[in-house]
């Protein structure tokens, strides 16, 4: 009986340490388990499938991507479980389950004075979409969901900024149909989600059908930002959506409070025609007048640039078609003739 009990006894002990132990793994385990939802939550612990052996992760802030949000590296979460880091940087094979869509360039030009350098774009399958413009009012009904790449011109110099902007094909060159870009000026911001907000100008076509690049005209106040987006004329699940483009700033003008309009007024047999008067009309209404030289030569200084001007020819033996002159630049050689 002796033994018996005894025997009972370490049974007892046995099941009592059995289940200490059984209840020491589950506290284990339960700690375990709220420190990884924790460090979840925190986003300090990114959630990546079995297929993140050859990727790299870099912490740098304690905070976590909302659905569908977008974290400065441009990484999206595409399922609401998934949980990453708004600050982590990724590289290597992208785990399954993650959609990786690429930033959009924005290309930021700091203005002092010298004429920006032309650079190149792409459009791919990576790129973020927006409903493009067709007018600073309305939304394109075929361009719902077109790539786009945005460049920003902050004026930091001491006058008005005179741009003119214009897309090619790499290297240089004429666009057609498969490589089709579509130009939209806004002012100060731009929101791919509202983007009609902010518009000031659209351009589509230098030349409709021989040219589809686009180009845009204006002037930025000192110290103010304008946004230009270039964007595929189609939406980007098109194969004519994807390709490279260039930006060209030929024709601006550093730091450019105004141009020179001159020219000179001619008789029917080509000699100068001396004092016949010259008016020049501001999109105002402002005129401004001189009288043509000797040899029949005029000059305007310190023309505003980037507007429309009328300059027209008054005298009293000839009459002469007035001239409607884009300011993008100096304009020296305007030539007057009388009207048959």
């Amino acid at each position: 009986m002796r033994n018996e009990s005894k025997f009972c006894k370490t049974q007892s002990g046995t099941r009592k340490l059995m289940a200490n132990g059984i209840q020491g793994w589950a506290v284990f385990v339960c700690v375990a388990v709220a420190l990884l939802g924790i460090g979840l939550v925190r986003g300090k612990i990114t959630a990546v499938s079995a297929e993140s052996a050859d990727k790299t992760v870099v912490t740098d802030a304690p905070t976590t991507a909302p659905f569908n949000n977008r974290n400065k590296f441009g990484f999206k979460v595409s399922r609401a479980d998934t949980i990453i880091s708004p600050n982590s940087k990724v590289s290597g094979n992208i785990p399954a389950g993650i959609n990786v869509a690429l930033v959009n360039v924005d290309t930021p030009i700091n203005f002092t004075g010298s004429v920006p350098a032309s650079f190149t774009g792409s459009f791919d399958a990576g790129d973020m979409t927006h409903n493009r413009p067709v007018s600073c009012t309305t939304l394109s009904g075929v361009g719902t969901a077109v790539s786009y790449d945005t460049v920003t011109i902050t004026n930091n110099s001491t006058a008005v900024a005179n741009f003119v902007v214009s897309s090619s094909l790499v290297g240089g060159g004429a666009c057609g149909d498969n490589n089709d870009t579509f130009f939209t000026l806004y002012n100060t911001t731009f929101n791919p989600a509202a983007s009609l907000t902010n518009c000031l100008a659209v351009n589509d076509d230098i030349s409709g059908a021989t040219n589809r690049c686009s180009t845009l005209s204006f002037a930025i106040p000192i110290g103010q930002t304008r946004v230009i987006t270039v964007a595929g004329f189609n939406n980007v699940a098109l194969p004519t959506g994807q390709f490279s483009y260039q930006i060209n700033f030929t024709g601006t003008i550093p730091n450019a409070a105004g141009v020179s309009v001159g020219g000179r007024v001619m008789t029917s047999d080509g000699r100068g025609l001396r004092d016949a008067t010259i008016t020049l009309t501001l999109p105002s209404g402002e005129t401004l007048q001189t009288r043509a030289s000797s040899f029949g030569y005029f000059n305007f200084e310190d023309i505003e640039a980037g507007q429309n001007v009328i300059v027209q020819v008054n005298s009293k033996n000839y009459q002469f078609a007035p001239q409607i002159v884009t300011l993008k630049d100096n304009v020296t050689n305007l030539e007057f003739t009388p009207v048959p």
